[in-house]
Formats: C-alpha cells, structure tokens, sequence
C-alpha cells in the first residue's frame, strides 16, 4: 500500500502532537499538516491534499463536522476521520450529511489500539464507511426501540 498522507487537526495541541508522534511511528503514513482550528483545518487541506484529514469534533471558528462538509465539497476524495468525546449519534448522523463515502467517526476512549486506528484512518482513504462500535450499538438500540 501506498504511503497515506495525514493532516491532523486538534483544537488541543497535545492531542495533536500526541497524534503525530503515534502516526509517524507506521512508515505507511505521513504527516503533512496540523491545524488548531477548522478555519485552518479546511485550508491545510485544500493546499495539501491529504488522503485523510483527522478532525476533532469541537474546535474554534468552525467545528469538524463544518470543516469535513467544506473539505468533502472541495475534495472529495479526502477520507474524513472525526475523534470525538462525544457519544451522542447526532454528531455522527450530521458527519453523513455530506455523503457516507470514506467518513469515519471513532471515539477518543478507542484510541488505545494504534492498530485499530491506523485500520480505520486506511479504511476511510479507500472510501469506507467507519462507526465507533460504541456507537454503533447506541444506534442499533434506538433502531429497535
């Protein structure tokens, strides 16, 4: 497999080097971008290119799911990567509104298997579609209800 390019963005600057330091450890990827904001986020990745752009959920001036909408409009083949805190589906359902193809959506409390995240930020740059699996089973749940 190619080598993957990553833009990373993460109002907290130690989630965001914590995030690089994690991901420049797999010779797969490669870093080429960091943004504390979505405004930045958005504009990294026009400039840059990136095969997927990892969002927080909460940053300043626009949130992620904002900036995955503007970077999918002008970069459609960019995988979107939301790590979020937040559990609640919305976020989720409002990630897909700009199209399901290669979204993911994973919680921050998953993020102690490297190997799972790096699986999911590869499925997303081949257009797959990624939930949290505590997520799912919250949607699973409303879905029987």
């Amino acid at each position: 497999m190619a080598v993957l390019r990553v833009t990373i963005a993460d109002d907290s600057e130690f989630m965001r080097l914590a995030l690089k330091r994690i991901l420049e450890t797999q010779n797969r990827l490669e870093i080429v971008g960091m943004a504390s904001d979505g405004d930045e986020a958005v504009a990294q990745v026009r400039e840059l290119k990136p095969d997927v752009a990892i969002l927080d959920i909460k940053m300043p001036k626009i949130s992620g799911i904002e900036a995955a909408h503007q970077i999918v409009a002008d970069n459609p083949e960019t995988g979107i990567l939301i790590l979020s805190a937040y559990e609640e589906t919305q976020y989720f359902t409002e990630l897909l509104k700009s199209g399901a193809t290669g979204k993911g959506y994973l919680l921050k409390s998953s993020l102690a298997d490297v190997d799972a995240l790096i699986r999911v930020i590869e499925a997303v740059a081949k257009g797959d579609t990624v939930l949290d699996p505590a997520i799912a089973q919250q949607m699973a749940e409303a879905a029987s209800d």
